[in-house]
């Protein structure tokens, strides 16, 4: 009996990990998502030529901090990134 018992938690655990593993995928994925439709509305609305060099400087930085997360993203779901659209 306890082998049997044995055998179906580590079933069981192998089963939640696996889970776990897709769930947490999905999750960053979503995320990327998320992050995305919030830039193409702060990119919509915000200018960042034309605007005072301080802020200009501060919208690039976030710009470059959004297109590394998501470079990242992609890449680590093994999908190709084009260097420019």
């Amino acid at each position: 009996m306890y082998k049997k018992s044995a055998w179906l938690s580590l079933c069981l655990f192998c089963a939640a990990v696996t889970l776990a593993r897709k769930i947490s995928a999905f999750f960053e994925f979503f995320c990327t998502y998320v992050l995305a439709s919030a830039f193409h509305r702060f990119y919509g609305n915000c200018r960042i030529q034309g605007a005072d060099p301080a802020v200009q400087q501060a919208r690039l930085a976030l710009c470059i901090g959004v297109k590394n997360v998501i470079f990242n993203v992609l890449t680590m779901f093994k999908i190709n990134v084009p260097e420019k659209m």
